[in-house]
């Protein structure tokens, strides 16, 4: 899979299926717990797509999808899965967002927002967030901050 301007692209060898066509996707995020479904993050939303195979087995087809909007959340750089299923996002320039689903359809949510109260830095432009080590890490222009909870500090 690969998320660039256009959407999301599925390529097999050397074949490509436009899997996702939309506004311009920044990052995608996929999570084992969830088989048929990827996080795709946009300029104002992310999008959770539910995916199935072709009936020839080689490419995903699109079956659904679900906008999570909040007002603070824009330009989505990155984001990860945690071990416990919730997806966290990196904004440009509105800190860290988490976002705990209620079921595994991912309908049912509930968002959190990081800022320098939770010990973000104060400036935070073009953060980095990865699952490393069954620890969510998040990189900024002044450090790496490690091992951040859904329910505690940095």
């Amino acid at each position: 899979m690969v998320a660039n301007w256009y959407g999301v692209d599925e390529v097999i060898k050397d074949k490509v299926n436009h899997f996702y066509r939309g506004l311009r996707v920044f990052c995608a995020a996929y999570d084992k717990q969830y088989p048929n479904k990827i996080a795709l993050g946009q300029k104002l939303a992310v999008v959770i797509c539910s995916f199935k195979e072709t009936d020839s087995g080689r490419y995903l087809q699109l079956t659904d999808t679900l906008n999570i909007q909040n007002n603070n959340i824009s330009q989505i750089v990155s984001m990860a899965f945690d071990k416990d299923g919730n997806l966290w996002l990196a904004s440009y320039n509105e800190g860290i967002f988490l976002i705990r689903f209620k079921d595994k359809d991912l309908k049912e949510y509930q968002i959190t927002r990081f800022t320098e109260k939770n010990g973000l830095p104060k400036e935070i432009q073009e953060p980095f967030i990865t699952n490393f080590n069954q620890k969510i890490n998040i990189g900024t222009q002044k450090n790496i901050q490690s091992g951040i909870t859904p329910y505690g500090r940095l």
